[in-house]
């Protein structure tokens, strides 16, 4: 097969861009409001991936298939890779549950994870290729793709650190596949979105965004539209979510 290069410069106006088709990692610590928030994204638009029965006191109507295994995942997968849906952004709640069941998919004969099958890493690696594979042909499409994973508290000297509690086997391959990582926090009876790094929190994106911001859906859409229309910090934008 012949390869054509390419003749013309590709830029992020070019390829489209925008909040519903971007890929974000959504870390938190168990109810923090990360359900709610990828709920509350576009609900005519979004299909919510739940492996945990999250989604079953959100206010309003959604798209939810409940998923219990890795078969179901890829039947999901699949069928979202086919024309004729009407969804525009996937959100996966818990991809820590869909690394789980893929874990128990590729274990080796009579044992329970292919992270504890002693095969020389055999197991494992399968795993690891599997869910690579399948996630990919998701990212391959031009969905908006949401990861939703739990947060650990790490300690680093006498500063406490909150990271993604994802696998570290995947881990680097889904921050590596997003444009955006957000983190949720719990504050009293509030809730606030961290956009940005610090020295407590892994967070950040392509483009810079308000720092911290509320947990509110409509607030991040617009603050998304505007700093990928522009490039630039500006929390100010038109649209919101649908």
């Amino acid at each position: 097969m012949t390869v054509q290069l390419p003749t013309r410069k590709q830029s992020r106006a070019s390829l489209e861009i925008g909040p519903l088709n971007a890929r974000v990692m959504l870390a938190g610590m168990p109810k923090s409001g990360k359900t709610t928030l990828a709920a509350g994204w576009a609900p005519d638009k979004t299909l919510i991936v739940d492996t945990q029965r999250g989604t079953t006191l959100l206010p309003g109507e959604h798209y939810v298939e409940h998923v219990s295994s890795w078969s179901a995942f890829e039947e999901v997968v699949k069928a979202l890779t086919t024309p004729g849906h009407q969804f525009e952004t996937v959100v996966i709640d818990m991809v820590d549950d869909i690394w789980n069941f893929v874990d128990q998919h590729c274990a080796g004969r009579g044992q329970v994870l292919a992270s504890a099958t002693d095969d020389y890493s055999r197991s494992i690696k399968s795993a690891e290729g599997t869910f690579r594979r399948t996630i990919g042909q998701l990212l391959a499409t031009d969905l908006g793709v949401w990861f939703l994973t739990h947060t650990k508290a790490v300690q680093d000297g006498d500063v406490t650190r909150y990271v993604a509690k994802l696998d570290a086997k995947v881990l680097t391959y889904v921050q590596g596949a997003v444009q955006f990582i957000f983190l949720a926090e719990t504050l009293g009876a509030g809730r606030k979105l961290h956009t940005a790094p610090s020295a407590k929190f892994e967070a950040g994106g392509r483009v810079a965004l308000p720092d911290p911001m509320d947990l509110d859906a409509r607030a991040l859409y617009d603050a998304m539209a505007a700093g990928l229309a522009a490039g630039t910090s500006n929390g100010n934008g038109n649209g919101g979510a649908k």
